[in-house]
């Protein structure tokens, strides 16, 4: 498994803790759309994979080869990992505007 299946794993179970944090964080009793929108918005940033370099398979967070990407080449480099990060948020905010449109009425912030 190495040391790159352990770094996957160790990043999806602080992200499943993250995500804990976050939906309680965004149970708004009065703003359900908000809600919907941002833990859609926050699960496509978090789950979103893309390819480390172009020479590469190995796949990394896309929010990670951004940031890295920035910092370390520049912001031209950055672009690589944005678009589709950019596109999967996008994606995930009109799945939540569908799912509050088919969901709204029902309280789902309960435990």
């Amino acid at each position: 498994m190495g040391n790159y299946g352990m770094a996957w794993i160790v990043y999806i179970c602080a992200s499943v803790v993250f995500f804990l944090v976050f939906w309680r964080i965004t149970a708004f009793k009065t703003q359900m759309f908000l809600s919907y929108c941002c833990r859609a918005m926050m699960i496509a940033t978090v789950a979103t994979p893309w390819y480390v370099s172009d020479q590469e398979a190995v796949i990394a967070p896309a929010l990670m080869i951004v940031m890295m990407d920035a910092i370390t080449i520049g912001s031209d480099a950055a672009v690589r990992a944005f678009v589709p990060l950019f596109l999967a948020n996008l994606i995930a905010l009109i799945g939540g505007v569908i799912l509050y449109v088919f969901n709204g009425k029902k309280s789902f912030n309960k435990y």
